[in-house]
C-alpha cells in the first residue's frame, strides 16, 4: 500500500480561508468583516482551483459533483 503525499498548501489555503470568513462573520457590521468575508470566499474559490489540479488533494473536488443516491432516503420518498 503506497501512502499519498500530504497536501500542505491546500491544508493552509482551506485553513486561512475558513478562519477568515467565520472571524468576518463575528465582526460583519464593521467594513473589516466584509474585507475578511470577501478574502475568505476568494480562499475558498483558490483553494478548489488549486485542489483540482493537485494529485492528492485534501478534499476531493470531484466528489461534489458526481450524483449520489441515497436509498434510505428515496426508499421513504415512495
Amino acid at each position: 500500500m503506497q501512502r499519498e503525499k500530504f497536501d500542505l498548501i491546500g491544508s493552509v489555503i482551506y485553513g486561512a480561508s475558513v478562519v477568515a470568513v467565520m472571524y468576518g462573520f463575528s465582526v460583519l457590521p464593521d467594513f473589516k468583516g466584509a474585507v475578511l468575508l470577501a478574502v475568505g470566499t476568494l480562499g475558498v474559490i483558490i483553494f478548489a482551483l488549486y485542489e483540482i489540479r493537485t494529485p492528492s488533494p485534501v478534499l476531493d473536488i470531484s466528489l461534489l459533483t458526481k450524483k449520489i443516491e441515497f436509498l434510505p432516503f428515496q426508499t421513504y420518498l415512495r
